[in-house]
C-alpha cells in the first residue's frame, strides 16, 4: 500500500520576463512554483509558508 500524499510541488519552465527591480524594467530567469496540497492534511497558511520560504531560497541560492 502507498502512503498518502499530503501535497505536491509542481515546477514551470525557467524563462526570461520582465521584472521591476529597484524602481526600473529588467528581464530576469522566472519559474513558475505550483503546490497543490490536500486540505484535508495540511493548512492553507502554513502551505504558503513553505512555498514561499522555497522560493526565497531560490532567489538566494547563498542560503542553502
Amino acid at each position: 500500500m502507498r502512503a498518502p500524499r499530503g501535497a505536491r510541488i509542481a515546477v514551470g519552465r525557467v524563462a526570461d520576463r520582465p521584472v521591476v527591480r529597484r524602481g526600473g524594467l529588467a528581464v530576469a530567469a522566472c519559474v513558475t512554483l505550483t503546490l497543490v496540497f490536500d486540505h484535508r492534511a495540511i493548512d492553507g497558511h502554513p502551505a504558503a509558508l513553505f512555498l514561499a520560504a522555497v522560493r526565497d531560497l531560490l532567489e538566494d541560492a547563498s542560503q542553502l
